[in-house]
């Protein structure tokens, strides 16, 4: 067996395993892989797929960017981001003297975050709500997915989903928002302004082959 490349590897699968007191195995059969592919993205021998990335957040109950080592604070532990919040910016609330942060009380203060969390949180939400589009659309379940595509033009948009980096990602939900948007409004007309926004969606990442640029 050859040497394999081993990736960047900065995520906390490992770390919130062993947090979580889980097994490899456990975690596998919680996303529906094996015990050697947990292995695998612990050690950065490979790197998740979106789909993956997302289940394995929602297993551990983290936020995809903190899974991913992107983030220091797991915003989804509202008393933890607050803390941090505070740790970082110690004039925002001044405590009176003699008071640490450790006498407060977070289960009842109001909760704070830096402008970086709201960042990844709208990256998150991105990232999850191109997930499900991918899912309706290229799911092989005929119960999830919305239409009929051959299953090489399937194979060939999903290799494309794979390679998409956050900006594209990002794009894609907002041309499809805005799509859905303006069609619902059914006060405007404005079928030009659709068709225009559906035109630069096309002439920006569909080829004639029907595949994404």
């Amino acid at each position: 067996m050859g040497n394999k490349e081993v990736l960047p590897n900065q995520n906390r699968i490992k770390q919130l395993r062993l947090e979580q007191h889980k097994t490899q195995k456990e975690v596998g059969e919680a996303v529906g892989l094996s015990d050697r592919a947990i292995a695998h993205y612990e050690k950065g021998i490979r790197e998740p797929k979106l789909e993956t990335w997302i289940k394995l957040a929602d297993f551990f109950d983290v936020p995809v960017s903190y899974l991913q080592g992107l983030s220091d604070h797991n915003y989804n532990d509202r008393e933890a981001a607050t803390r941090a919040f505070l740790e970082r910016n110690p004039d925002f609330v001044p405590l009176p003297d003699g008071v640490s942060l450790d006498d407060v009380d977070f289960s009842k203060s109001v909760e704070l975050t830096d402008a970086s969390d709201i960042d990844l949180q709208m990256r998150d939400s991105y990232l999850k709500q191109f997930q499900k589009l991918v899912t309706v659309f290229l799911s092989k379940s005929s119960s999830d997915n919305w239409i009929a595509i051959r299953e090489d033009q399937r194979k060939k948009m999903i290799k494309i989903v794979n390679s998409l980096d956050d900006k594209k990602i990002d794009e894609v939900v907002n041309y499809v928002s805005m799509a859905f948007y303006m069609l619902l409004d059914g006060d405007s007309n404005d079928k030009n302004s659709l068709k225009k926004a559906i035109d630069d969606f096309c002439l920006k990442y569909i080829t004639d082959e029907g595949g994404f640029n």
